[in-house]
């Protein structure tokens, strides 16, 4: 499994190899633009599934 960040839904993801990772560059990416970040699991058997927000 693998994991993305992106802005919005909509936005184009920043992969991630771990949810630590993932976390880590969702926290400095939502501090650097004022506006929550969303992480995906993304598993290439089952799609996508929202893990949380930073």
């Amino acid at each position: 499994m693998t994991y993305e960040t992106r802005d919005d839904p909509d936005d184009l993801p920043i992969p991630c190899a771990t949810l630590a990772e993932a976390e880590r560059r969702g926290r400095r990416r939502a501090a650097r633009i004022g506006s929550p970040v969303l992480i995906y699991e993304i598993d290439s058997q089952g799609g996508e599934r929202f893990v949380g927000v930073c």
